[in-house]
């Protein structure tokens, strides 16, 4: 009884938005956050839209350990988000950067042609708007179903989204549309389960090269290229072929560029959202990061609403790739294209042509250096850990 009155009172007290059906009512939310107004998200929205995207993603293959290829028509658009931990504020004025430019409608609807949105991966931490971030990104998956691509990271996988913070969220507002222990626990572990683990893209002839999305390094064992015919010869342009993890075996492809969204690179690399890293595995090598949340902000200083275009093609070499963020602590009020850059070569891009006479490996040769750079500290501090901690062994010997 008392848990009913509190609801009603909840209900009489606070606004409550269903899960968000228009990207002007995600606005006012993010609104009422900002101005310490009391919001509730209605958690049956949540229930009902899981229950649908599941259905939906489960019928048609979505399932199980896979990855995703897309051909798609030259002059498309990638539009990146790096992991987002829960910046539901900063995704929404990313999104609204989008619609003022006629590449989303109020209705969640990706209206530019030939554009896809992509999410690298955790997507959700233990912040605030970790419900509403969720469903968001739902909203946009429900409105655009093959062109909104929400890839698996590390939280969304082998249940650790249970330790990213929703978990608690749903036992905190869940619980009395679900007697499970964890509320809605099954249905969240099974929309996370038809999420794929890797997205690949490619020019007109895959057998040239593939670029791969993915919140993992080209050091993860499982992701290991595939003898699949959706990823060596498959040339169905503009519709995503899947890929099992578990049954095909695998073979040598010739990856070119790897986007990735492990934030360690945080740990001792200024980050404005998209940087060129060290190759990995031969192919060059950019980490994306779309979180301002207050830890990033406390401990890496990281303060960029920011999200990555790819543009691409016919042919992989002429791939692009462009970095957009705003400040904001309020030095640029509006989002700016900080550069575009070559995606293979890292090479600076102004009008479509090379910025500086350098070599095409410079760039990644610099990158290189940094990555290695930040290594020898981190290595040298340890020395030092090692050192002192050797000094103050005891003397084990005996006294002669």
């Amino acid at each position: 009884m008392k848990r009913i009155l509190l609801l009603m009172v909840c209900a009489l007290c606070c606004g409550v938005l269903e899960a968000f059906k228009s990207l002007s009512e995600a606005q006012k939310f993010a609104k009422a956050f900002e101005e310490n107004e009391k919001m509730e998200t209605d958690v049956q929205e949540l229930k009902d839209m899981l229950g649908y995207l599941v259905n939906q993603r489960e019928n048609v293959g979505y399932s199980g350990r896979y990855v995703v290829k897309i051909t798609p028509y030259p002059s498309s658009q990638f539009i990146i988000w790096g992991p987002t931990k829960g910046a539901f504020r900063s995704l929404v004025r990313s999104l609204t950067y989008l619609q003022t430019k006629n590449i989303i409608d109020d209705n969640f609807k990706i209206r530019a042609p030939d554009s896809y949105f992509v999410f690298t991966g955790d997507v959700l931490n233990g912040t605030p708007h970790l419900l509403e971030t969720f469903i968001l990104v739902l909203s946009l998956m429900k409105a655009n179903p093959a062109t909104v691509i929400y890839l698996r990271g590390k939280k969304e996988d082998f249940l650790h989204w249970q330790n990213n913070g929703l978990k608690a969220a749903l036992k905190n507002k869940a619980g009395h549309i679900s007697a499970e222990k964890i509320p809605l626990g099954r249905i969240v572990t099974r929309f996370f389960e038809t999420l794929p683990l890797a997205l690949y893209i490619t020019g007109e002839n895959p057998e040239k090269g593939l670029v791969r999305i993915s919140y993992f390094s080209g050091d993860n064992k499982e992701l290991e290229e595939r003898a699949c015919r959706a990823l060596t010869s498959s040339r169905m342009v503009n519709v995503p072929e899947m890929c099992s993890l578990s049954i095909v075996p695998r073979a040598p492809l010739t990856v070119k560029a790897i986007i990735k969204a492990e934030d360690r690179v945080m740990s001792y690399k200024y980050h404005e959202g998209l940087t060129l890293v060290e190759p990995d595995r031969g192919a060059t090598a950019w980490t994306v990061f779309s979180a301002p949340t207050t830890h990033y902000r406390e401990n890496y200083q990281f303060y960029y609403d920011t999200f990555s275009v790819i543009k691409t093609t016919a042919k992989l070499k002429d791939f692009r790739i462009t970095l957009y963020n705003r400040d904001m602590r309020g030095f640029d009020p509006l989002f700016k294209e900080v550069g575009t850059y070559s995606l293979l070569t890292g090479q600076k891009m102004v009008e479509n042509r090379v910025a500086q006479k350098s070599g095409p490996s410079d760039a990644i040769l610099r990158a290189h250096i940094e990555e290695l750079q930040g290594r020898i500290k981190k290595l040298a501090a340890q020395i030092v850990q090692y050192r002192q901690a050797l000094y103050d062994l005891p003397n084990q010997g005996e006294r002669l």
